[in-house]
């Protein structure tokens, strides 16, 4: 096995200048592993934010970020006499994360993981970790280094379309729907432009906020406009508005998180539900593939979703992404422990969301 130092890095002011350090040497990487983004969730979720090295040389090393959460922020520790105090969970970022590999000797990979993972255990136990959660980029495939180290789950397929193709390519292989809906978005005079200014912004926040309180949406999509603002205000770079209007009237618009020359991200997207029929989500994220495109990126990453979400998604390409998750239980003892204090709480058994002792709720 490769020996190596660890380095935990706390994500606060003083020590980001060091996760960018590590970050800007990594070759394959994506914007949910950036020190920036994650320092904008760390503020919105309440949770601190750690980045954990696996340090061989400054060409070899595996950089991981992730949420270490207190476990006495559940509902069951308000109440529950025998609860176990003190420990924590891990979850990663949001909606991608994973360790990324960087490594000048691709041969040495396995070695660098395995004994990467071996570190990061010793790490948990030490830290009195008791689960961690991973959700893996599709797009960057870094689940594969850990097929054969961690117990994987695939989650689902993402849709993605590749901007490294002629743009004639890019339409032509589009479903003819999502064609149909493009040119009818255009003959009913959607006009699209790119723009961070404030006031499209907070256009763009006041329909987001309408549409997440007409579908009922979980507490964790309902983005508040200070958060918005603040990722734009933090990542500034890297990120995009890009929205429809008719006749002068703001009707939808999406955002784009992305990382020159690696991926572009479909991130949050809204439409006025009085001008659905315009299609203007359409022609956005047609519009969308063009300006990253311009911008050299190869990737443009539409994600996943429930049933609907997905076939309308898939219209606009016939390329996949696995998206793999992980669920790994650090501590199998007070894991138990917290399930069966779930269980005797709630009376639930439900075992399909991980880790079983939450809900979605708080997840």
């Amino acid at each position: 096995m490769a020996s190596g130092k660890t380095k935990i890095l706390a994500g606060t002011e003083e020590s980001i200048n060091e996760w960018s350090r590590y970050y800007n040497m990594i070759s394959r990487k994506g914007i949910y592993h950036c020190p920036q983004y994650i320092k904008v969730l760390q503020k919105h979720s309440g949770n601190p934010a750690e980045l954990f090295i696996f340090e061989i040389n400054d060409n070899n090393f595996i950089y991981y970020p992730y949420f270490k959460r207190s476990l006495e922020k559940l509902p069951l520790a308000q109440h529950c006499e025998s609860f176990p105090y003190g420990y924590f969970d891990i979850d990663s970022s949001w909606y991608y994360g994973g360790p990324l590999i960087q490594s000048n000797h691709p041969t040495m990979n396995h070695e660098l993981v395995t004994s990467f993972t071996i570190a990061f255990s010793d790490y948990c136990k030490a830290s009195k970790i008791v689960s961690e959660f991973i959700r893996f980029d599709p797009n960057l495939l870094n689940y594969k280094y850990f097929e054969n180290l961690l117990p994987l789950s695939k989650n689902r397929d993402t849709v993605y379309v590749d901007l490294a193709q002629p743009e004639d390519d890019i339409w032509i292989k589009m479903e003819g729907r999502a064609r149909t809906a493009i040119r009818k978005a255009e003959k009913m005079g959607v006009k699209v432009h790119a723009s961070n200014n404030k006031e499209n912004l907070l256009k763009f926040c006041e329909i987001y906020a309408l549409e997440m309180e007409r579908k009922a949406a979980l507490p964790h999509y309902r983005f508040s406009r200070q958060f918005i603002s603040r990722l734009f205000d933090t990542i500034c770079e890297r990120i995009q508005l890009i929205y429809a209007e008719i006749d002068g009237i703001f009707i939808s618009g999406g955002i784009f998180i992305y990382e020159l020359g690696q991926a572009a991200h479909y991130f949050l997207m809204a439409t006025h539900h009085a001008y659905r029929h315009y299609q203007a989500n359409n022609l956005i994220l047609y519009e969308a593939m063009r300006f990253f495109k311009s911008k050299g990126i190869k990737i443009f990453d539409l994600q996943g979703g429930r049933e609907s979400v997905f076939n309308f998604k898939k219209s606009f390409s016939k390329n996949r992404a696995p998206f793999f998750t992980s669920g790994i239980v650090r501590n199998e003892i007070v894991y138990d422990k917290l399930v069966k204090l779930k269980e005797n709480d709630l009376g639930s058994k439900e075992l399909t969301f991980f880790p079983v002792y939450r809900v979605k709720e708080t997840n």
